[in-house]
């Protein structure tokens, strides 16, 4: 991999939970490159959603790969998301997005490897969900 070269990001979801998510990050850590939200309409036909999902990853690919965070498993940005594993540009897909696993995703990116970014992701995820206890 060159070093100019990053993992893209697309962030999927339902209503406008995808832009709401990026809008989050550009407050926190500004407006990171090589990114898009794609929002899923409440009735939007799923192959015309496919086909925007195609054009955004064609979008954010710049010969790393791209990264696809969605809201749930099983849906249809998930699954517009894995269909697109299938294709030319490599494509790793990680769902149940959240606020400190697109952060961490989009601030550890630079010069790793696809599969490490999706790694990271997911770790990042499941450790940003945390219950506080008073007690403990």
């Amino acid at each position: 991999m060159q070093g100019d070269e990053r993992v893209g990001v697309v962030v999927a979801g339902h209503g406008v939970f995808a832009s709401g998510a990026l809008s989050a990050c550009e407050v926190i850590i500004g407006a990171p490159e090589a990114v898009v939200a794609l929002d899923l309409a409440a009735h939007e036909d799923p192959a015309g959603f496919g086909a925007r999902m195609a054009e955004a990853v064609a979008s954010v690919d710049h010969g790393a790969g791209v990264l696809v965070a969605t809201d749930l498993p099983g849906a249809t940005p998930f699954n517009a998301a894995v269909r697109l594993t299938r294709g030319g540009t490599p494509v790793e897909v990680v769902a149940g997005v959240n606020l400190p696993m697109l952060l961490e995703t989009l601030l550890s990116r630079d010069g790793a490897a696809l599969a490490d970014v999706a790694g990271t992701a997911r770790s990042a995820g499941r450790n940003g969900v945390v219950r506080w206890e008073p007690n403990g």
